[in-house]
């Protein structure tokens, strides 16, 4: 409002400026020609009125108004990070609400397992500027921030994902097939054979990433991967056994299955604990090598045989006791035959399905005994010849 008692108000002009000293004449002035006016201030920061007025005599009339503090921006939100990959830690946030023009006035924030905005039930409300989020539930995560100013200004933002996953596989495995005998959880075979053992991993959260397959029996242990993107690294490789390329059977992400065919290369008799590491997508949770309790065992020696009598006379029958052990796959069967001579038949020969039996014959004259043995997994014994046995009837 501009007054003059005497010749009256000519003209007025006004100015807003941040400068809390007087502008030049020229550009950015306003020209008035009423004694009433309004005048808006509608930027954020700090303000000056400076008004000119002249009246119809050439009398000129000068005063500035302010600080006028005006803020119509809400607070800056940051956080860092703003997202993480799967990981096996807690997810550590560090939130900074920044207030350039008034104050901070508060903060709030909650975390969520959606993108859905947030309006209220506020899990933390406080006026600090900066704030430390944990985040240590497993899942995926979203951090809704909301940050008020004195005036009454309000930004609403969200980070994330955050991702947690402290929970290892689940890791299964079991018999695909290749044995030639099977005792429980011990799957036998010799020289040449090749043994399958299937291993399942599954991760709701993170997903799987890979499987490592063992054949341990303390030597070089060799092991061998299969990985997500389809490739099969081999580690420790051995003269004994060979875990060969795996075939992967279901790869969705979440579940991670392949064959694992263990190749047996040399003769010898050993023990191999098939084992197993599934390990996930957050920074590879994982058991340690699991032990499920199945043995690929390589049994390469045949049955040891023994008779009771290796020959003489009989008295009205040849009556021999043959017995065959075997302490690796065990006796499968004893097969026999009698004849006139030294040398061991073709064909006409008894096989028995057990470990001992008792050859019988009671035909008069001089008898040979030959027999022969194989255990579980077909490796059969060199045949052995007895006697000659002589049965005499009296």
């Amino acid at each position: 409002s501009v007054s003059d008692a005497g010749s009256g108000v000519k003209e007025s002009k006004y100015i807003v400026s941040s400068s809390a000293t007087k502008p030049a004449a020229g550009a950015g002035w306003t020209s008035v020609f009423n004694t009433n006016f309004n005048v808006d201030i509608t930027g954020t920061g700090t303000w000056y009125l400076y008004v000119e007025s002249v009246d119809n005599v050439g009398n000129p009339s000068y005063a500035r108004a302010g600080a006028f503090k005006v803020d119509l921006e809400g607070p800056v939100i940051t956080a860092n990070p703003i997202n993480r990959v799967w990981d096996n830690s807690n997810a550590l946030i560090s939130l900074t609400a920044a207030e350039a023009y008034s104050s901070l006035k508060e903060v709030r924030y909650s975390v969520t397992n959606n993108t859905g905005r947030v309006y209220g039930g506020w899990q933390h409300v406080n006026a600090n500027q900066n704030n430390a989020v944990e985040i240590i539930e497993n899942g995926t995560w979203y951090l809704h921030v909301e940050a008020e100013d004195v005036a009454g200004n309000i930004t609403y933002t969200y980070f994330g994902p955050y991702r947690v996953d402290k929970e290892a596989p689940v890791l299964t495995m079991g018999y695909v097939g290749g044995a030639r005998y099977i005792s429980g959880n011990n799957y036998y075979a010799r020289q040449g054979d090749t043994v399958t053992f299937w291993m399942q991993g599954a991760d709701a959260l993170s997903g799987m990433w890979r499987f490592l397959a063992l054949a341990r029996d303390g030597v070089t242990d060799p092991y061998r991967g299969a990985v997500y993107n389809n490739t099969f690294p081999a580690y420790n490789t051995h003269t004994r056994v060979a875990v060969n390329t795996p075939t992967v059977t279901i790869n969705n992400g979440k579940t991670l299955r392949a064959n694992f065919p263990y190749q047996i290369l040399s003769t010898g008799d050993f023990t191999y604990r098939i084992e197993g590491i599934a390990d996930d997508l957050a920074t590879y949770n994982r058991h340690g090598w699991v032990d499920k309790g199945y043995r690929l065992i390589v049994d390469n020696t045949a049955p040891v045989l023994a008779v009771d009598n290796t020959g003489g006379q009989c008295i009205g029958m040849a009556s021999i006791e043959i017995t065959s052990t075997d302490i690796g796959s065990g006796v499968k069967n004893i097969s026999y035959t009698w004849t006139n001579t030294q040398t061991p038949p073709s064909n006409g020969w008894t096989t028995a399905s057990s470990n001992a039996v008792t050859a019988l014959m009671s035909n008069e004259g001089a008898w040979y005994l030959h027999i022969k043995s194989a255990d579980n997994v077909d490796n059969i014994s060199t045949t052995e010849s007895y006697g000659p046995y002589e049965v005499i009837h009296i």
